[in-house]
C-alpha cells in the first residue's frame, strides 16, 4: 500500500511540476511576443513622421448660475483654509513674544 502512496505521490508531484512549468513558459512567450512586436513596430515606424491621433475636447458645463456660484465659494473657502494652515503660528508667537519683551524692558527703563 505504501507503494502506491509513494507511486501517486510522485505523480501528482511531477505533474504539479509539469504544469507549473507550462505555466510559466506560455506567460513568458507572451509577455516575449509582446516586446517584439513593440521592437518590431519600432523599427517599421523608423524615420517615419508620427502622427498622433486628435483629442476630443472635453469640457463640463454647470446646470445653472447657483452651481456655479456654489463652485466658486467653495474654492475660495477651501484657499483661505490652506492660506490659514499655511501661517507659521511658532514664528509669529516667537515675533510677539520678542516684541511684549522689548515693551516691557521699555516700560521699567523709563520709570526708573
Amino acid at each position: 500500500m505504501s507503494r502506491i502512496y509513494g507511486f501517486l505521490g510522485g505523480v501528482l508531484t511531477t505533474s504539479s511540476i509539469a504544469y507549473l512549468t507550462a505555466l510559466e513558459f506560455r506567460k513568458n512567450s507572451a509577455f516575449i511576443s509582446g516586446e517584439l512586436r513593440a521592437s518590431q513596430s519600432i523599427l517599421d515606424n523608423h524615420g517615419k513622421i508620427k502622427i498622433e491621433p486628435l483629442q476630443p475636447i472635453e469640457y463640463e458645463a454647470r446646470l445653472s448660475l447657483k452651481e456655479t456660484m456654489k463652485d466658486v465659494w467653495n474654492d475660495e473657502i477651501i484657499k483661505g483654509v490652506n492660506w490659514f494652515y499655511g501661517i507659521q503660528w511658532n514664528s509669529i508667537a516667537k515675533r510677539v513674544e520678542n516684541g511684549a519683551e522689548k515693551a516691557v524692558n521699555y516700560v521699567k527703563t523709563s520709570v526708573q
